[in-house]
């Protein structure tokens, strides 16, 4: 087993919040522990700055991981998009944060 994993899930969860959450989900496949404390992360950092990637998989990303966040309280949530928005995608997008 590695070093990291001995630590407490308080002070990897501290560690993950420092990173994007799209970093943060990848963690759930090292092993079945680090497969639930992605959902514990109570800062939530949203990032689409390549503008040749497909928005909807992000949209339908934040949704997703917003849904399934069980964080007992939200501390930060940003969300930075680099390109313009539709309508739709911002009430996609607004909807999602008023789950929380």
């Amino acid at each position: 087993m590695d070093r990291i994993s001995f630590l407490p899930d308080d002070f990897l969860l501290q560690i993950l919040s420092f990173l994007p959450t799209k970093d943060v989900f990848t963690t759930s496949v090292l092993s079945k522990r680090w497969g639930y404390l992605w959902k514990l992360v109570s800062k939530l950092e949203y990032i689409d700055t390549d503008k040749k990637a497909d928005h909807g998989r992000f949209l339908r990303f934040v949704d997703r991981s917003l849904l399934l966040n069980t964080a007992p309280v939200l501390e930060t949530l940003r969300l930075k998009v680099d390109r313009q928005c539709s309508d739709v995608d911002t009430g996609a997008l607004a909807e999602g944060f008023n789950r929380m």
